[in-house]
């Protein structure tokens, strides 16, 4: 037997203790939390069963569908609840941390950190490196970076509204400015402002304590009026078209399609970039993906952003939490493959991978 017990501080008062049962073999270790809040959604499954969906978490173990043979996962919580016992059924060989957002799962990241130092094992996005992934910090690690635009990012806890403002002028923001909740994603809490005449606009905020972000607005409009955004899957240093979206608006999201269906030749613009992606595009943006990996030491992340015609990139998101392995458009699950097996190549080679090849189940 490898080990009786593990245990992991919690909090000043609390242990978590993780045990193993059965003899050793190759095992993967997924390893997920619970957000700082303590709470998780409950969806409906199959025959009336009722799943959890983790927020904060890349997915990886969920959706691609591992057989329980090769890999397992487990779940870590905040500092507010008392971690129970979790057993292990095996010894692991390979960590994969699906923990991915510094802000929201902050708690289970640093749990993360003493179970990783007390396992000694190759670990896939360690909780250290994405502790680093908030949107000031990409800022500050990012900045420098030739053919790099990464607008400049401040965190801030205002007491209201007038508070924002105050910042921005010590921090020398220039206007437009975006503001947003820290941890929130989807652009649900994202307002763009042009000056103190909307200052009544940030009224929606809950000014409780909470974080924000405040970043400069950088415009990226094309010349014919529209807005673009690439979704890159950078996997083992490799980047990996996942989409390529327009809009009439800055903030673009999953609804952009809509506005490209309706416009049938931006959707033909849309899979021309993605066939054009790995030998016109990858060559002129490779130096600074290099570069931005290096500095990140991630194995798995995302980035979005707008690329020009000359290959300068100007960075709207850099961090391992983006959506990436759901889809719902069919006519992508071909590059939805492609990413899934470079996950699978990611783990096989990764030191304590399985080089002769990844179980799936039903596959």
């Amino acid at each position: 037997m490898w080990f009786n017990c593990l245990q992991i501080s919690a909090s000043h008062h609390e242990t978590t203790t993780i045990s193993e049962n059965g003899p050793p073999s190759m095992s993967i270790l997924f390893i997920r939390g619970i957000n700082d809040k303590d709470t998780a959604q409950l969806v409906p499954g199959p025959g009336g069963s009722v799943n959890y969906s983790f927020d904060g978490c890349c997915g990886v173990f969920f959706f691609m569908n591992f057989d329980s043979s090769s890999a397992e996962a487990i779940t870590l919580f905040g500092d507010t609840f008392k971690q129970q016992q979790v057993h292990i059924k095996s010894k692991p060989s390979l960590v994969f941390n699906e923990i991915s957002d510094p802000d929201s799962h902050h708690g289970a990241l640093k749990h993360c950190e003493v179970l990783c130092r007390q396992l000694q094992l190759p670990v896939i996005n360690h909780p250290s490196r994405i502790l680093q992934t908030t949107r000031d910090n990409i800022y500050r690690m990012l900045h420098d970076i030739p053919g790099l635009t990464v607008p400049e990012t401040i965190r801030l806890t205002p007491r209201s509204p007038e508070d924002v403002f105050t910042e921005i002028d010590r921090a020398g923001l220039a206007f437009p400015v975006i503001v947003r909740l820290a941890g929130s994603h989807g652009g649900k809490s994202c307002i763009l402002i042009t000056g103190r005449s909307d200052l009544d606009k940030l009224h929606v905020y809950p000014f409780d304590g909470s974080d924000f972000y405040l970043t400069e607005f950088v415009d990226y409009i094309s010349d014919d009026g529209h807005y673009r955004k690439y979704r890159i899957v950078v996997i083992d240093g490799e980047p990996l078209y996942r989409h390529h979206m327009i809009d009439s608006k800055w903030m673009i999201h999953a609804s952009s399609r809509g506005f490209m269906e309706e416009n049938s030749f931006l959707m033909k613009e849309s899979f021309a970039r993605k066939k054009a992606f790995n030998e016109q595009t990858v060559p002129m943006i490779r130096p600074a993906i290099d570069e931005i990996t290096r500095r990140l030491q991630l194995q798995y992340y995302g980035i979005d952003c707008n690329i020009d015609e000359q290959g300068n990139i100007l960075i709207f998101e850099v961090n391992a939490n983006m959506n990436i392995l759901s889809n719902d458009f069919q006519p992508m699950e071909k590059q939805m493959q492609l990413i899934r097996e470079h996950i699978r190549q990611l783990i096989a080679h990764h030191p304590g991978g399985n080089s002769q090849g990844i179980s799936l189940q039903g596959g």
